[in-house]
């Protein structure tokens, strides 16, 4: 580095290829052309109960947390997973505005050759509200009586 702050081997620069995004695979994996059949109000049931489950041990995670101030990014990771041969479809979650962050995707192949696809989410102190209006609008979304099957969130 020179006095002036430049840099004395010009033509190495790394200042272009650097870009801040949300992190997104690149990959997809192959799914199924039928997507098994779920009940929605079953499936939705459960994710409400699941996310009344994450309240509950959340409230008691931040209270061993009162006081520690070593403790900077308050908040849960969660993960999905897909059923086997179906694609983990959850860009309802990548609104800005609500910081639920994508820190991960990955797949794994199994004996019959279905893909089951694993996400998981860093869910911010208080975006568990939000997730639980994602999960809602998914329940109570009315679907198109075309037959076909609905990604499931």
């Amino acid at each position: 580095m020179t006095p002036d702050g430049q840099s004395e081997k010009r033509h190495l620069r790394t200042d272009r290829f650097v870009e801040r995004k949300p992190y997104a695979s690149p990959r997809t994996a192959p799914i199924d052309s039928d997507i098994p059949a779920k009940p929605r109000g079953e499936h939705g049931a459960a994710l409400m109960q699941t996310v009344q489950e994450l309240k509950h041990d959340y409230a008691e995670l931040l209270q061993n947390w009162e006081g520690r101030e070593e403790i900077r990014a308050r908040g849960i990771t969660v993960e999905f997973e897909s059923p086997p041969g179906v694609e983990l479809n959850l860009k309802s979650l990548m609104n800005p505005g609500v910081g639920l962050e994508l820190l991960n995707r990955r797949e794994q192949e199994l004996a019959d050759g279905k893909i089951v696809m694993r996400e998981t989410w860093f869910v911010p102190d208080g975006a568990l509200s939000e997730l639980e209006r994602i999960f809602a609008e998914y329940l109570n979304r009315e679907w198109p009586a075309t037959g076909d099957s609905p990604r499931l969130l």
